[in-house]
């Protein structure tokens, strides 16, 4: 399992990202001062979108994780790599820091 999805880390979305459900896609966008810093906009899954939404600066990673576990049929392991791999790519866009 890996550490920052069992550990205490808590994570906050930026304040510039807004997470919005069109028919049955669901995107987050991030929104700047321009339409030109319009970098990109993310499709995301359902469960990506849980993890997004527990996001909230004051679960940690690790009660977030077992939440999904609770409600979705995942293996710990699956759920621990795309866990751990939907927050690095979280982090590398700027898209959440630490709470």
């Amino acid at each position: 399992m890996a550490d920052e999805a069992t550990g205490s880390a808590r994570l906050s979305r930026a304040d510039d990202v807004v997470r919005r459900q069109i028919a049955d896609e669901i995107i987050l966008v991030p929104v700047r001062r321009s339409a030109e810093d319009l970098d990109s906009i993310y499709s995301i899954n359902p469960l990506a979108a849980q993890i997004w939404d527990g996001l909230d600066g004051q679960r940690t990673l690790g009660e977030i994780r077992a939440q999904i576990l609770d409600e979705y049929e995942v293996s710990a392991g699956d759920l621990d790599r795309d866990l751990a791999e939907f927050v690095a790519q979280l982090k590398a866009e700027g898209l959440v820091r630490e709470a």
